[in-house]
């Protein structure tokens, strides 16, 4: 079984017992953090010292045929 929301929203029963909340009651609670988690991941990623910029990663190269080197 998934333990993911869409999944268990699906399944009122389910989600009560694994959560002790309603659907509706959970969607209300994410609603409300929302923008706080949006702070945080924002903070965390803009602290002094990190190394790496935000959306890291390498550079997409053109062709699947040649590598990318930087």
């Amino acid at each position: 079984m998934l333990l993911r929301s869409p999944y268990l929203s699906r399944k009122p029963a389910i989600f009560k017992t694994m959560t002790g909340l309603t659907v509706a009651l959970f969607d209300d609670l994410v609603w409300d953090l929302r923008p706080a988690l949006a702070q945080t991941r924002y903070a965390a990623q803009d602290r002094p010292g990190r190394g790496a910029g935000g959306g890291g990663g390498t550079a997409a190269c053109p062709s699947a045929r040649r590598s990318c080197s930087r």
